[in-house]
């Protein structure tokens, strides 16, 4: 025995529809990669850069990093740090 459900075509549309956000609504990104404008504390963008405390401060009163203060903190964009790990490997001075 087969059951059939006879729906008009704008019917059918919204139940698609409805049933896409429904799914949408409960989807969660697993993704790790960085957010372009997730600021990140002085100690993480150290900690990525592979630099002490002192360097970060030397590269971003140089202008090679930047700062942003927020209150008495100073935070760095991510996306800004990764693009600063490609210039400073290409900047950096041979003996």
């Amino acid at each position: 025995m087969e059951n059939f459900i006879l729906v008009q075509k704008d019917e059918l549309q919204t139940l698609i529809i409805d049933s896409v956000n429904a799914c949408l609504r409960h989807y969660k990104p697993t993704s790790k990669e960085p957010q372009p404008d997730k600021l990140i504390t002085r100690q993480e963008a150290a900690d990525i850069l592979h630099i002490t405390l002192p360097t970060l401060l030397s590269y971003t009163l140089n202008g090679k990093i930047k700062g942003y203060r927020i209150g008495r903190r100073v935070l760095y964009k991510r996306d800004e740090i990764d693009q600063a790990i490609t210039a400073i490997s290409t900047h950096k001075k041979t003996r």
